[in-house]
């Protein structure tokens, strides 16, 4: 599906409290982003075998999925809740994260103001973290992400988003 870009498109995230769950009330953050790249995706299993006729034998759908990646500049402090998350960690105490086994969900939505689009994706958690530092270029952030749904909408998740403060 082909989703317009640029000053149009505005992603904003939740953190859930159940994961898969957006809250009902959500009060969004909106993101600072190079690219955001999550779609949906299934899988296909295909039995190799033929029938006497050379025919395939079966095909059949595995469960649907999403997946794909967040990059972002890095500001120390603008994304506490995805390392945080990607660490599996419980807290930041000090400017130290407690890391452990804690699963934290977000619901991120990519809403498209120009068409009145929203895809919002639930169940959505951070599995890798990578920092890009060079000395002649700002140092980058990428979060790869799985999820477990997507959905379309016609209106914004949250009609007033705050911003990520600087």
């Amino acid at each position: 599906m082909a989703i317009s870009s640029g000053s149009t498109l505005a992603i904003e995230y939740i953190k859930e409290t159940v994961i898969g769950q957006t809250p009902l009330t959500p009060q969004t953050l909106l993101i600072p982003y190079i690219n955001f790249s999550m779609e949906m995706d299934r899988d296909v299993f295909v039995d190799p075998s033929r029938n006497p006729d050379n025919q395939q034998r079966f095909m059949s759908n595995g469960a649907f999925r999403t997946s794909g990646n967040l990059e972002t500049t890095y500001n120390i402090t603008q994304f506490d809740d995805f390392i945080l998350a990607g660490l599996m960690g419980s807290a930041w105490t000090t400017n130290v994260a407690k890391t452990g086994n804690v699963k934290t969900g977000f619901t991120f939505a990519e809403w498209d103001s120009t068409i009145s689009v929203n895809r919002v994706f639930t169940g959505t958690e951070i599995n890798t973290i990578e920092l890009n530092v060079s000395p002649t270029d700002v140092a980058k952030l990428s979060f790869g992400m799985l999820g477990r749904a997507m959905t379309l909408g016609t209106t914004q998740l949250d009609s007033t988003p705050t911003a990520i403060q600087n």
